[in-house]
């Protein structure tokens, strides 16, 4: 049985590394600063995934009560602003930008939980 809160929701976003990266990405993702990783517990991450694939495709996913909240929170600390300073030279533009943020979550398609308990 799990001890995870049952109110958690889930929250997915995608980014792009610069290809000729991501090892090097993947080494500072390995060393995460721990007063990061305490900034992330205390805006509300219950849990936070990341996976990356060999072209650069970043796929952040975490659980939390209110994952926008969440991101929020996080967004207004100091340590993610340096976290973020430090992060940047690593991200592809989005479109429409001059630098790679989270804009916005993706919308969950399909959850194997959720669709057996539906009727």
């Amino acid at each position: 049985m799990s001890d995870k809160p049952t109110d958690l929701r889930r929250g997915c976003f995608v980014l792009q590394v610069k290809k000729d990266l991501v090892q090097e990405f993947l080494h500072a993702h390995q060393n995460v600063w721990p007063e990061y990783l305490e900034a992330l517990i205390s805006a509300g991450f219950d849990s936070y995934s990341s996976f990356i694939s060999p072209d650069g495709l970043f796929v952040g996913y975490f659980e939390s009560r209110d994952p926008t909240a969440t991101l929020a929170r996080l967004g207004a600390t100091e340590i993610d602003q340096k976290w973020q300073l430090e992060m940047a030279r690593f991200w592809e533009p989005q479109a429409g930008s001059d630098q790679a943020s989270v804009k916005s979550l993706l919308q969950e398609a399909f959850n194997l939980e959720n669709a057996l308990q539906d009727p």
